[in-house]
């Protein structure tokens, strides 16, 4: 069996698209804010998606790799829902500024993902945009981790995983990741469309927008 050499970190994203409509959304308590596991069993629990995700990959190995290519596979999509609830958490808070390569993918509304890569630095300009190219193949220098964001924004709701190539010791391998066995789903932006939006302010209290 090939080294697994990619540890995916967690899924992050700021708005959650649910099926209920109001009166049967009951909102998110407080401790969704300081347990992340509370949080994802909460927004499991009322069946919510992403309407855009991000998540960290960490990339080590005991012996020097070369990435190959880093891209979705098994997209599927089909059309948006048209009512429900969108809930906005505030972003993520704490954790070090740090340099990171990231993958970026949109996918339009025929299921084609477009790939952008690139050296992300937090610091360098508003907003922690460009710092610099990253292409494949890409060399993965043995005992010195990579860490990779991964974006994801679709136009519809769709399916989805990640295939990570890389060579080790003369062979080729494939890593599979996805949401532990499942497919990761994206709905889109919802804001414009779904019954209800709920969004956090500063105490954590959330209130309806539209």
């Amino acid at each position: 069996m090939a080294q697994q050499i990619a540890k995916k970190g967690a899924k992050f994203s700021t708005e959650w698209w649910f099926p209920e409509e109001t009166g049967q959304l009951s909102l998110p308590g407080a401790d969704v804010w300081t347990d992340q596991e509370a949080r994802r069993r909460w927004i499991r629990s009322h069946e919510g998606i992403d309407t855009s995700a991000y998540m960290y990959l960490t990339l080590q190995t005991d012996r020097t790799a070369v990435l190959q290519d880093l891209r979705l596979i098994d997209v599927s999509c089909k059309p948006q829902p048209t009512a429900g609830s969108v809930v906005i958490f505030g972003p993520p808070q704490g954790g070090d500024v740090v340099m990171f390569n990231y993958a970026s993918f949109e996918v339009n509304d025929a299921g084609r993902a477009t790939a952008t890569y690139g050296l992300a630095n937090p610091t360098a300009t508003e907003g922690g945009v460009d710092g610099g190219a990253w292409s494949f193949p890409s060399g993965l220098e043995k005992d010195n981790p990579m860490v990779v964001e991964v974006f994801v924004r679709t136009a519809n709701l769709c399916s989805w995983r990640v295939a990570l190539e890389y060579d080790l010791d003369g062979s080729s391998y494939t890593q599979i990741i996805d949401d532990d066995g499942r497919a990761f789903q994206t709905v889109g932006d919802m804001k414009d469309v779904a019954t209800n939006v709920y969004q956090s302010d500063d105490g954590h209290i959330f209130t309806r927008v539209s």
